[in-house]
């Protein structure tokens, strides 16, 4: 990949994630995206809160299997508890298979369900290519999750997490800053390309978190760092209301 954005990614953490990151790329798994928390930083141009893991999404209809491919890698350790989970060279990187989604394959699935399979799918189809720089001279040219597809993700991810989950406030934190961060008009006309039922389940999703609930939101928030916990209710409702109202204007 030539010409793509470049990211400089500082600190001693990201240095073992961005070597990673150009391992699969130099691995010949196919069509495959960077999502979660290394996206979510690529994309906002900061490392703006910790994360310890790579995850990617994959086409699982492209042989050989992409987790086949890196369990096989050199330094890669697999983890026997979890198939699509591999420590490589330390580091742990999580794959999610991606197979072709229409409307009509997602009439039985609930919102959650929805927000994970096309979500996912949505995500792998859009990625763009980026390039991540870390210290040391690390670097990685990979395709990176675009914004209004890693709001998807984590909407699920924030949604689905156990009642006693200390994650949802990193995933509540991850979807502020993608909404303030970042050029919402643009990120919310990128959900043009996404399939109907998708659109419909990030902003019923986003309602929820962000307006409806936005007191139990800053709740989960506040077991953050200080920067996390300044976020205020207020601050919540105006971004929800925000995002909705330019989802509402795509639709």
């Amino acid at each position: 990949m030539s010409g793509e954005p470049r990211v400089h990614l500082p600190g001693p953490a990201m240095i073992p994630l961005v070597r990673a990151a150009a391992r699969l790329a130099e691995a010949g798994l196919g069509r495959f995206a960077i999502v979660g928390g290394v996206a979510v930083a690529a994309r906002l141009g900061r490392a703006h809160r910790a994360t310890a893991d790579v995850d990617a999404v994959v086409d699982e209809d492209t042989p050989p299997a992409a987790i086949d491919v890196i369990r096989d890698l050199p330094g890669a350790e697999p983890d026997e508890t979890h198939r699509h989970r591999v420590y490589l060279d330390g580091t742990k990187v999580d794959v999610i298979e991606t197979a072709t989604v229409t409307e009509p394959d997602l009439d039985d699935l609930d919102a959650q369900q929805i927000l994970f399979v096309a979500g996912h799918r949505w995500a792998l189809e859009t990625a763009t290519p980026m390039m991540l720089t870390a210290e040391e001279n690390v670097h990685a040219s990979v395709p990176i999750a675009r914004p209004s597809a890693l709001l998807a993700m984590k909407l699920h991810a924030m949604k689905g997490r156990g009642a006693v989950s200390d994650k949802r406030g990193s995933d509540a934190w991850d979807i502020y800053r993608l909404i303030t961060d970042l050029d919402i008009g643009a990120t919310a006309a990128e959900m043009r390309s996404a399939l109907t039922p998708l659109r419909l389940a990030i902003t019923a999703a986003v309602d929820e978190i962000f307006v409806q609930h936005a007191g139990r939101t800053r709740g989960w928030l506040r077991t953050g760092g200080a920067e996390m916990a300044s976020v205020q209710v207020d601050d919540l409702v105006a971004a929800g209301t925000d995002l909705l109202a330019r989802l509402r204007a795509e639709q």
